[in-house]
């Protein structure tokens, strides 16, 4: 569906589960950007 990637940007990241399940579809994200205000869940998204 998206050979070269997809671009993802994410507002509201929480822990990143829409990225995890593009990324369970099979879905190549060639760019994210995440915001994310929640310290706890910034470091939880920075170890995938």
């Amino acid at each position: 569906m998206f050979p070269h990637g997809m671009n993802v940007m994410s507002l509201f990241s929480g822990i990143g589960g829409a990225e995890v399940a593009l990324h369970k579809l099979g879905i190549c994200m060639k760019i994210i950007v995440s915001v994310e205000k929640s310290k706890v869940n910034r470091a939880i998204l920075k170890t995938w």
